[in-house]
C-alpha cells in the first residue's frame, strides 16, 4: 500500500473510506463505484480492478521463503 497511496495497509486503507473488510470473500465483494472513487482518490491507480491486478502480480513475483 505504501508504493502506491500513504497508506502503511489496506485496513488503513479501507478506514479512511468507511469500508470494511475482514475476509476474502468480503475483498471480493469490494467493487462498485464508490469504492473505485476512493481507489482513485487515494491511491495511483485508475480504479479497484487495476490495484486489485496489480497487487496480483506483485504477489505472485514474491520469491517463496
Amino acid at each position: 500500500m505504501s508504493k502506491c497511496s500513504s497508506f502503511k495497509s489496506f485496513d488503513e486503507f479501507l478506514q479512511k473510506g468507511n469500508f470494511a473488510a475482514k475476509s476474502h470473500e468480503e475483498i471480493n465483494n469490494l467493487h462498485g463505484e464508490l469504492f473505485d472513487r476512493h481507489v482513485v482518490r487515494e491511491t495511483s491507480f485508475e480504479n479497484w480492478q487495476s490495484m486489485l491486478d496489480a497487487a496480483k502480480m506483485e504477489y505472485a513475483a514474491k520469491p517463496l521463503a
